[in-house]
């Protein structure tokens, strides 16, 4: 048996992986990222410039990042999809 190569208190089957509660704990932290996001930038992804409505897709109006276009510039060319 192998120690978590996250926390090292529990066992695990091979070296580097991590334990069941480190997993869920991640999963966890990964969950609340993904509601922050959407709860912060309700106009990206709703508007007809987004090319999609994750954080790395781009605005084709400002040719950068959603997660850039929602915290700098406050968007001035929101369009509903019809």
């Amino acid at each position: 048996m192998f120690e978590c190569d996250n926390c090292g208190k529990r066992c695990v089957d091979k070296p580097g992986d991590w334990c069941s509660e480190c997993q869920f704990n991640l999963i966890n932290v990964c969950l609340e990222g993904q509601a922050k996001w959407f709860s912060e930038s309700r106009l990206c992804q709703e508007c007809y410039y987004a090319d999609g409505d994750d954080h790395i897709d781009l605005c084709r109006k400002y040719k950068m990042p959603l997660y850039m276009v929602k915290r700098k510039y406050k968007c001035k060319y929101f369009r509903e999809i019809d």
